[in-house]
């Protein structure tokens, strides 16, 4: 029979995975646990400001539309239905797991990124770049988006680019405030978590590579992409001269690299390409969205395309990097709602056993607690 505390277990799984994968990073890394925990309390004070903020917002979002649903309830039994759910520890658990999974994954990954990867020299760069040239019969990706899209592009790609960590940050902690399907929000954290275990670190290691702008800088030799630097660098001065700003990605560029040579950890530093996490977060998204509704799936699926573009465009990365980490994050959430079904089957085959003749809707109550 499946009780309360299994129910629990299963809601604290992403959480639980996080703890051991941090902890392990920790252990990697070598003497860096005040590194771990100087990170994780820069990513605590944006993210814990971020999530309260978010709480409020979905709190008078939530009044409002009670306050003029025809059928409303008295507001006194409004908010003591509230208080009632809230009171339940499966309640609690979906509604503090994504900041802390948030606070303790991103220091972890980031730590990795920056005392792991560059000891690996980034040899995966030019395997990379040669296969994805014979692929593109004897040219570039970078060089396909330039040709087919104006300079104006490049500053509204960036934007985008530059944004993607909101709206990556924002769709995991939103999770904690939805009134949907708790298994559904449940898949997302546990594919939000195994998308960063399995693509941003597990695949990182095994092919480290540096995006086309890093190519000369960490292999020598004449630069291959020294003319979509000159491009980029182009487009910037284009980019000051219409808006006022330049491209974002150039500073974030050479943020990073000096961070690599000067060996300094930073919270949001470290040089990997492939998988390109921007993409594979993207795409998880996508995936994500189409399981609420159409609408908001096609809205993600468009905001992938455009970071994958962005990705290439910008000289982030080759577009194998993409292609690899959208693959990978499509099966993650198909592999999930595998994982998810089964544990839902054993809900529902529970509950006939114990009530017969129990209707199958009641396994996401039993997934609640209720």
């Amino acid at each position: 029979m499946i009780r309360e505390p299994s129910r629990l277990q299963f809601l604290l799984s992403p959480l639980i995975v996080t703890v051991v994968y941090s902890l392990l990073i920790t252990i990697w890394s070598f003497d860096s646990l005040k590194y771990f925990l100087q990170i994780a309390n820069f990513y605590a004070h944006n993210i814990i400001i971020q999530w309260l903020l978010l709480g409020i917002a979905m709190a008078i979002y939530a009044l409002l539309k009670q306050a003029f649903n025809p059928k409303r309830l008295p507001i006194s039994q409004y908010l003591i239905q509230c208080l009632e759910n809230a009171r339940r520890p499966s309640t609690q658990i979906i509604a503090i797991a994504p900041p802390l999974i948030f606070i303790l994954l991103m220091p972890a990954y980031c730590l990795f990124k920056q005392t792991v990867i560059p000891q690996s020299g980034f040899w995966a760069g030019p395997i990379i770049m040669r296969a994805e040239h014979m692929m593109l019969f004897g040219h570039h990706a970078w060089q396909l988006t330039h040709g087919l899209l104006p300079p104006e592009a490049t500053y509204w790609l960036d934007k985008f680019y530059s944004g993607w960590i909101a709206l990556m940050a924002g769709s995991m902690l939103i999770c904690s405030y939805l009134s949907g399907d708790p298994a559904h929000r449940c898949r997302f954290m546990l594919s939000f978590v195994a998308a960063w275990i399995i693509s941003g670190t597990t695949l990182a290691y095994i092919f480290p590579a540096a995006g086309p702008v890093y190519l000369a800088d960490f292999h020598g030799g004449p630069d291959i992409f020294a003319p979509l630097k000159a491009q980029l660098a182009a487009d910037d001065m284009l980019a000051k001269a219409r808006h006022g700003e330049g491209i974002y990605a150039l500073q974030a560029q050479s943020y990073l690299l000096h961070g690599i040579k000067s060996n300094a950890l930073f919270a949001v530093g470290g040089i990997s390409a492939m998988p390109s996490m921007h993409n594979a977060m993207s795409s998880l998204m996508a995936c994500a969205g189409f399981g609420v509704n159409r609408v908001l799936g096609w809205i993600m699926l468009l905001f992938a395309v455009i970071i994958f573009v962005g990705s290439v465009h910008l000289g982030w990365h080759y577009a194998l990097d993409g292609i690899v980490g959208a693959a990978v994050s499509c099966a993650i959430w198909y592999s999930s709602g595998r994982l998810l079904r089964r544990y839902e089957r054993r809900i529902a085959d529970d509950a006939n056993s114990t009530h017969p003749g129990r209707r199958a809707a009641d396994k996401h109550l039993a997934l609640l607690g209720a």
